[in-house]
C-alpha cells in the first residue's frame, strides 16, 4: 500500500517535518521506517509526504525517469523552477518510483483527500448552554402549555354552559354545603 500522509498525523516523524522557513533543494528524498512503514519526503515544487510498505529508496530501484511538465512559477518557487527545466515546458526527469506509482494507481480515498483539504470541515464547537439552561426552558415551554389549556378549558365551559367564572376557580369548585358538611 502506499499514499499521501499529512504531516501532522500520529507518529510522523519529526525528523520529516519540513517548516515554511527551511529550503530543500528539487528532488531530495528522505525517508525513515516506523512500524514496517517507510515514511519518505519528497521535495518536488513543494514538500510531498508519503507512506509506503512495498517501495524502497536505497538502491537505483527508487527513481524512474518520466516526462515531466514544468509547474506555474510562483514568487517562491521561480528560481528552482528554472533550475531544473531551464526554459522547456516539458523534460525528462528522474522522480521516486513511490511517487510514479502513486500517479497510476491512487484511488478514491485520495480525491476524497483533495477534496476535504479544500475546505474546513472541522468546526469548532462551543456549548454555550448548560444542563440548567435546558431545563429551564423547558418548564417554562410546559408550563406555559399548561396554562394554555386551562384558558382553553376555562373559555370552553364559561362559553358553552353560562357558568359563572368564579365556581371555576379551583378554591371555590365544590358547593358550600359539601364544605360544612364533615
Amino acid at each position: 500500500a502506499c499514499g499521501t500522509v499529512r504531516t501532522n498525523s500520529a507518529k510522523f516523524p519529526k525528523e520529516l517535518k519540513v517548516g515554511k522557513t527551511l529550503s530543500l533543494d528539487w528532488n531530495t528524498l528522505s525517508g525513515k521506517v516506523i512500524n514496517d512503514v517507510l515514511v519518505t519526503l519528497w521535495i518536488d515544487n513543494g514538500p510531498v509526504t508519503m507512506l509506503t510498505t512495498i517501495h524502497k529508496i536505497n538502491g537505483d530501484e527508487w527513481k524512474v525517469i518520466c516526462n515531466r511538465r514544468r509547474p506555474r512559477e510562483t514568487s517562491s518557487n521561480a528560481n528552482m523552477v528554472y533550475q531544473v527545466f531551464g526554459n522547456a515546458s516539458r523534460k525528462e526527469l528522474a522522480i521516486p518510483k513511490i511517487i510514479d506509482d502513486y500517479n497510476h494507481y491512487m484511488g478514491g480515498v485520495d480525491i476524497a483527500d483533495q477534496l476535504r483539504g479544500y475546505y474546513n470541515c472541522q468546526l469548532t464547537v462551543r456549548r454555550t448552554c448548560t444542563l440548567n439552561d435546558i431545563n429551564r426552558v423547558e418548564t417554562r415551554n410546559q408550563s406555559s402549555a399548561a396554562q394554555d389549556q386551562t384558558q382553553l378549558k376555562l373559555a370552553y365551559v364559561t362559553k358553552n354552559f353560562e357558568l359563572p367564572v368564579s365556581r371555576l376557580l379551583p378554591g371555590e369548585h365544590f358547593p358550600e354545603w359539601r364544605e360544612k358538611r364533615a
